[in-house]
């Protein structure tokens, strides 16, 4: 378990401050998942594993669930 106490999140939507929160989170190993509402940007998402409309050249770790 991770020292902070939180044990996993969601991020609920996958614009840019959704990408870069979950990223944060992440970098903190806090397992998380983002959610999208547009099924077609989720896909895009977990496929190329980067926000080209928001955060172009960022990518998304794998350990970030789409």
């Amino acid at each position: 378990m991770v020292e902070h106490g939180v044990t996993r999140a969601r991020v609920i939507g996958d614009g840019g401050w959704g990408t870069a929160l979950a990223l944060d989170l992440a970098k903190n190993q806090i397992p998380v998942t983002i959610w999208s509402a547009f099924p077609a940007h989720a896909r895009e998402l977990s496929q190329t594993r980067e926000n080209k409309r928001f955060l172009p050249g960022i990518r998304i770790p794998d350990e970030i669930v789409v």
